[in-house]
């Protein structure tokens, strides 16, 4: 493997979380070579660790929404066998608290919006500037 070879593998094996003495081992290096190429290398592998994790937390989001949507399939399902049920096999009150915690789910599990820009303007500002506007539009009709 050719030296620039190994530093890329090298960027690669830390920002994993790699050990040097690990890495020394794998890429037949010393440990002195590998905090020099740490050293040197160190943006590369904080950007590289950045990359990875954000793929992580992409594959949480998608895996969040995928049990929200598999919870809310479940809850309509229970919610129609609910209705359409005789009660005979399952008493009602235990086909009703299973629905009920089913919601809590569903409740607990969803990931409600978040805005990061907040106003300092007050409903007042808010109506004021409307009714500025009302009565420019009347001067030009």
């Amino acid at each position: 493997m050719k030296t620039q070879d190994k530093r890329l593998r090298f960027v690669e094996l830390r920002a994993a979380g790699w050990s040097f003495s690990k890495i020394a081992t794998e890429l037949s290096v010393s440990k002195s070579t590998l905090v020099e190429w740490s050293r040197d290398l160190a943006e590369d592998i904080a950007n590289l660790r950045v990359v990875e994790t954000d793929a992580l937390i992409e594959a949480s989001r998608i895996g969040h929404e995928n049990r929200i949507r598999l919870l809310g399939t479940l809850l309509e399902k229970l919610n129609q066998e609910v209705l359409q049920r005789e009660f005979e096999d399952l008493p009602t009150d235990k086909l009703i608290e299973l629905s009920l915690k089913l919601v809590g789910i569903t409740e607990r599990t969803a990931v409600l919006p978040q805005f990061t820009h907040t106003t300092t303007r007050s409903l007042a500002d808010v109506c004021l500037d409307e009714a500025t506007i009302a009565k420019k539009d009347s001067w030009s009709a």
